[in-house]
């Protein structure tokens, strides 16, 4: 338990300095991270906190939400259906040597 009352005043001190409503550049701050970086994760969906979008195109981010990513560790935002689910499809690069073979017997 004691343990616990630690860990809250730690975060609480940690966290004095900033409002309630965190801008990305604060984010991108405490997670150690560049804030464009932190922006590209908002708008392609795998940011896991959730994101407060502001009229004139600001991201803004709770407090709250971001502590409780912190301590726990859950995401908050499920990632969109075609990250979880990945599409098969053709692999990038060279052919390997069986593939170029096998190709060149079904063109016979």
């Amino acid at each position: 338990m004691s343990d616990q009352i630690e860990l809250n005043e730690v975060i609480k001190d940690y966290f004095a300095k900033y409002p309630p409503i965190l801008k990305i550049e604060q984010v991108s701050e405490i997670l150690h991270e560049n804030s464009q970086t932190t922006r590209d994760r908002i708008r392609r969906g795998t940011f896991p906190i959730k994101v407060i979008k502001e009229p004139g195109s600001r991201f803004q981010v709770m407090l709250i939400d971001l502590v409780a990513f912190l301590t726990t560790g859950k995401r908050q935002v499920p990632l969109p259906r075609e990250l979880r689910e990945k599409a098969p499809g053709k692999k990038r690069g060279r052919p390997t040597k069986a593939e170029q073979i096998a190709k060149a017997r079904v063109a016979k």
